[in-house]
């Protein structure tokens, strides 16, 4: 997603998670956006936690 500059933010470039069902159909009409490294690094670190592996 390429994200337009917002008041104080400058225009930057994002990615969008949204998860699937089983079918592969999104389960959400907007999932997270992450719009830097540390917010994926982030959202890797919460993903690794045990209590989220299956």
């Amino acid at each position: 997603m390429n994200l337009p500059s917002f008041r104080s933010r400058q225009s930057c470039i994002a990615i969008e998670i949204n998860p699937i069902d089983t079918t592969g159909a999104p389960t959400k009409k907007t999932g997270i956006v992450i719009r830097s490294v540390s917010e994926l690094n982030q959202f890797n670190n919460i993903l690794a936690e045990e209590r989220y592996s299956y």
